[in-house]
């Protein structure tokens, strides 16, 4: 039916997507062959290769066959563990094909190979595999051998995580403490749906895979127009190769690089760019831009120099050589005239003068008043000398002598550094002036000369401190180059070089356009291919291709044939295990998943029920789901009933017992109690049991104890090791026949009295079981009253168990020394096994 809905589906789809589902339903593998032809198809479908394609007849569109059966497989053993906690590397579990229960102390290895088997397996359970903490070094990556059978007694051997892919390990579902706080806590993926909907995963897939093809290919072709650099210049076929793109049609390309039809019109352009370029007026207007320039910087020129040289400057000069005359004499009267009398040696010299300045500075330095010469170190106290000394310094008319000379020294310098030159001699532009304007190159020659010769006077006057030679006023024409500019002016303007720029750029516009025209028909053959990739590109841009429908659709079929089943099967379950308090699934979806939900008047169930009825909803989740699941084999559940009472025990483990008639489940557990429920409920339902102990000795777990534990033997089975055990006890007692062999009187004294402890144990365990009828038991809170009507006490029956369990505990307690040294002998211990064995078969 599902099928049936799938291929109709299927039918309404584009036509490559048909091809690619029909492989699918007729159980062809995903690889790269059908990628291609479904790419092909694709592709042609949508012209991007080829024409469209004969459209071939189609499997599934004439005929709708039968999903193909899952095979029955039975998981048998999982061994030869390694990295897993402290797990034996040698341990192993084999599985029954209905039930198994694998009892184990804590610490015995059971947490260990439920978090392997949650790794392996379908789980939300614990996955946290740690490695042995006991051995030193040891970080083995977790390894496990596991063994399954099909139908046809075939096995196969997998190794996880090796082949952790393989469809086998999905049969297998493991429930445990995490898983449960998941289910009550979290919104959880459901890992179940009829084998049908395995056509999504793998459609989807395959549709990815070619859309992967699509976008590869499309960043293939997708390339950069490399012919743009080609044409650097602004023309219109560069524009025209710039703005190539998918709509560009390749005629228009050719039709623009023919250049037939201009050829003449070259020639007659060629020649006549030729002629203007003959004329050379670009360098002429060039030259008389350079002449302009140089004329202008000519009238600058003569602006300065009359400004250096004006009558101005030049009386100023003057008085500052008369004001430093007057303050010579002024300096000499004050200064050596009140000296005169005083006995100094070449008074007034310039060595003097210089000494007595040098005095000057140093005294400035000095931050004190003092009263003793500043050389020496004496007393000047009465010397008057020194006090015209202080008066000579501290004179003005010495102060401002001292100021004009400084600033005679630096006109001097100026004067010597100023450039006169108003032509350079045998310069370009002194030709052209001689050329072109004679009248202007004398007038300039001349007042440079002039110039030149104030210059040299005024320079000679500073030099020697005195107007010696009288300066003639001298000024220069500013206007003298005026009439020569506006001759340029007319020059250029006569010109007309941009009505000549203008046709020889308006020439090589045409000439560029030409060649860009010859140079698109030789890249033409590339371009073409550029083109047809940029058509492909943008037709491929425009194919949509998604999942979305696929997923859509599988989420209405999800719903319609798995979610509904879901949810009345959870209900199912949850009346099964007396569970049922209104809790709800709610789903979901997620990515093309279907989450789902358990709540409780839109509450979290771990909110409001108490842990026993948590655990209930929980496996009543486990088992609505996995029994949906139609590849699902096995379950496993690791200690399902932990800290729940004796009640909610009973129900858990019949239903578990039901659920063993169906498939196979794996039980682990450490409570002896929910043991012997198993038990009683797998002996009531007629199911199958394989039990196994593992124990840890020595820090390694997970070792295997093919004995049942004898606190959860029946007292018939418990009989039966009796009888077997006395067989071994009577052989060695038997052996004991030579001095040699008296080591086994002792060994044999030991196995009896343990024999005899264990008989004894049978018979406490047959009063509880046999005569109370399982009303009363031992740690158990609850006293089965119903039970009682079955109950049958007397003496006789007292004396009996009496009589039966003094035979045996007189080997038991520590002997009084008066009664001697005294052991059973194998015939005794025989009796005391029979007389236990009729009480049984008297009373059961």
């Amino acid at each position: 039916m599902i099928r049936d809905e799938i291929v109709e589906w299927v039918r309404e789809q584009p036509y490559w997507q048909q091809v690619g589902a029909d492989a699918i339903l007729r159980g062809i593998k995903i690889n790269e062959s059908l990628i291609d032809e479904v790419y092909l198809a694709l592709k042609q479908e949508h012209n991007l290769e080829g024409s469209l394609p004969r459209r071939k007849s189609l499997a599934f569109l004439s005929k709708s066959t039968e999903p193909k059966s899952i095979s029955k497989v039975t998981w048998n053993e999982v061994s030869e563990v390694k990295g897993v906690n402290a797990l034996s590397s040698n341990s192993s579990i084999p599985v029954g094909k209905q039930l198994t229960i694998i009892y184990g102390l804590n610490g015995s290895g059971k947490s260990g190979y439920a978090r392997l088997l949650n790794n392996a397996f379908i789980s939300r359970g614990d996955k946290n595999i740690l490695p042995n903490i006991f051995k030193k070094g040891e970080n083995t990556t977790p390894r496990a051998k596991f063994i399954f059978e099909n139908e046809k007694g075939d096995s196969e051997t997998l190794v996880f995580p090796d082949d952790r892919k393989n469809e086998l390990f999905s049969r297998v579902a493991v429930f445990d403490s995490k898983s449960a706080t998941n289910d009550l806590t979290k919104d959880v993926e459901l890992n179940f749906a009829p084998i049908e909907f395995n056509f999504f995963d793998e459609f989807n897939h395959l549709i990815n895979e070619v859309k992967k093809r699509l976008i590869e290919d499309i960043k293939e072709k997708n390339k950069e127009n490399i012919y743009v650099r080609q044409f650097p210049n602004k023309t219109l076929i560069g524009e025209l190769v710039r703005r190539i793109n998918s709509n560009t049609e390749y005629v228009d390309l050719e039709n623009a690089a023919k250049t037939t039809h201009l050829k003449n019109e070259l020639q007659i352009k060629t020649k006549r760019k030729s002629e203007l370029v003959a004329l050379n007026i670009m360098n002429q207007q060039k030259l008389l831009e350079k002449r302009k320039a140089e004329l202008n910087e000519m009238k600058k020129r003569i602006k300065e120099i009359n400004t250096k040289f004006s009558s101005e400057r030049i009386d100023k000069i003057k008085e500052l050589i008369r004001r430093r005359s007057d303050l010579k004499k002024i300096s000499i009267a004050e200064g050596i005239t009140q000296l005169e009398g005083e006995h100094i040696y070449q008074i007034g010299s310039p060595e003097w003068k210089e000494f007595i300045e040098s005095a000057k500075q140093y005294y400035g330095v000095i931050q004190e008043e003092i009263d003793h010469c500043i050389f020496c170190g004496q007393k000047i106290d009465g010397v008057t000398v020194i006090d015209k000394y202080w008066i000579y310094l501290k004179s003005s008319a010495e102060s401002e002598l001292s100021q004009a000379d400084s600033s005679i020294k630096r006109l001097i310098q100026d004067f010597k550094n100023f450039d006169c030159k108003l032509i350079t001699k045998d310069s370009s532009f002194e030709e052209w002036l001689q050329e072109k304007i004679p009248n202007l190159h004398s007038q300039l020659t001349s007042w440079q000369t002039q110039v030149e010769t104030i210059k040299e006077s005024v320079i000679k006057n500073l030099s020697i401190l005195q107007w010696e030679k009288e300066i003639d006023v001298f000024k220069m024409e500013e206007t003298i180059c005026d009439e020569a500019l506006r001759h340029l002016e007319k020059e250029i303007s006569e010109l007309n070089t941009q009505k000549v720029k203008r046709e020889i750029d308006e020439i090589e516009k045409f000439e560029n356009e030409y060649n860009d025209k010859l140079r698109l028909k030789d890249f033409l053959p590339e371009i073409k291919g550029f083109l047809e990739d940029l058509k492909w590109v943008d037709a491929a841009n425009n194919i949509t291709i998604s999942t979305q429908k696929a997923t859509r659709f599988q989420r209405s079929l999800f719903s319609q044939y798995v979610t509904d089943k879901y949810v009345k099967r959870f209900n199912e379950e949850c009346k099964k295990l007396n569970a049922d308090f209104s809790a709800e699934i709610k789903q979901k979806g997620s990515k093309g998943n279907t989450l789902s939900k358990l709540t409780i008047k839109d509450r979290k169930p771990i909110e409001i029920l108490s842990e026993g009825e948590q655990r209930a909803i929980t496996i009543a989740n486990f088992l609505a789901e996995t029994s949906l699941n139609n590849k699902n084999t096995c379950i496993v559940l690791d200690d399902p009933v932990s800290s729940l009472d004796v009640e909610r025990k009973e129900v858990i483990g019949r239903r578990l017992v039901d659920e063993a008639k169906q498939k196979q489940v794996v039980i682990f557990t450490h409570d002896i109690a929910f043991v012997n429920c198993l038990e009683r409920w797998r002996i009531n339902k007629q199911v199958e049991c394989s039990k196994l102990v593992i124990r840890n000795f020595n820090n390694v777990s997970g070792l295997r104890d093919d004995n049942e534990p004898w606190i959860d033997t029946p007292v018939s089975e418990r009989i039966e090791y009796l009888r077997g055990n006395l067989k071994a006890i009577t052989k060695k007692y038997e052996s004991i026949d030579s001095e040699e062999k008296m080591y086994l009187h002792k060994e044999y004294i030991d196995d009896a009295e343990h024999w005899c402890k264990k008989l004894r144990e049978t018979w406490e365990r047959m009063i509880e079981k046999i005569i109370f009828k399982g009303a009363i038991t031992r740690y158990d809170p609850a006293i089965k009253t119903k039970s009682l009507k079955k109950v049958v006490f007397n003496a006789e029956i007292y004396r009996e168990i009496d009589e039966g369990m003094s035979l045996c505990s007189d080997w038991v307690h520590d002997r009084a020394e008066n009664l001697g040294e005294k052991y059973p002998k194998p015939e005794e211990l025989k009796n005391y096994l029979e007389a236990c064995d009729s009480f049984r078969k008297k009373y059961k």
